[in-house]
């Protein structure tokens, strides 16, 4: 971690056009991943922005199992298109990933799934994906990841210099600040 996956997106969350969307969520998921839990916070997100009557219309989040909890976002996704965030994901079996898949496959045309993960392994088992209410799988291309990189030492050294005026003189702590940037390994979150 460290390398600005979740920065990125929380630019592309927070950006202006992505209102468009007529529902924003953004769910952190970490190493312990809890896919009922996962599902009670988008349900819960769907309810405050359709009002207090959909609790009644499709009962609590809170109260359900996993299979209510995805027929609940069965019937709620179709009404709108929605942009989820699913911020560092870690989990890897397949059964859960496959159920992840199924509980968001609903929603209108153009809704978008952004994944945070620093595992390729979990992108490639999320290989295809289903079309918001079209049924149509494609393929998810590694041409559509975005894989960010570890800085260079000169770009980490680069971006410590912009801690300083333009005008500062730096020959008395170039050389410190250089060994600090190399003992970031390239992360730009340590620096």
């Amino acid at each position: 971690g460290g390398v600005g996956k979740t920065d990125l997106v929380q630019e592309v969350f927070s950006d202006n056009r992505s209102k468009v969307f007529d529902l924003r969520i953004w769910v952190y998921v970490s190493e312990k991943f809890d896919l009922l839990k996962t599902g009670k916070i988008i349900l819960s997100a769907i309810n405050r922005s359709m009002g207090s009557g959909t609790s009644e219309k499709y009962g609590p989040p809170q109260n359900g199992d996993l299979h209510t909890i995805i027929e609940q976002l069965e019937h709620m996704l179709p009404t709108k298109r929605y942009l989820i965030v699913l911020d560092d994901i870690w989990e890897e079996g397949i059964h859960n990933l496959e159920n992840l898949k199924c509980m968001l496959q609903h929603g209108q045309k153009g809704s978008k799934v952004i994944i945070t993960t620093r595992m390729d392994r979990i992108v490639e088992k999320l290989d295809c994906g289903v079309l918001a209410n079209q049924g149509i799988i494609r393929p998810v291309h590694k041409s559509d990841w975005i894989e960010l990189k570890k800085l260079s030492n000169e770009d980490c050294w680069n971006v410590m210099r912009q801690a300083f005026r333009r005008d500062a003189d730096l020959s008395g702590v170039e050389e410190i600040g250089r060994e600090i940037a190399k003992k970031c390994v390239g992360l730009p979150l340590a620096l």
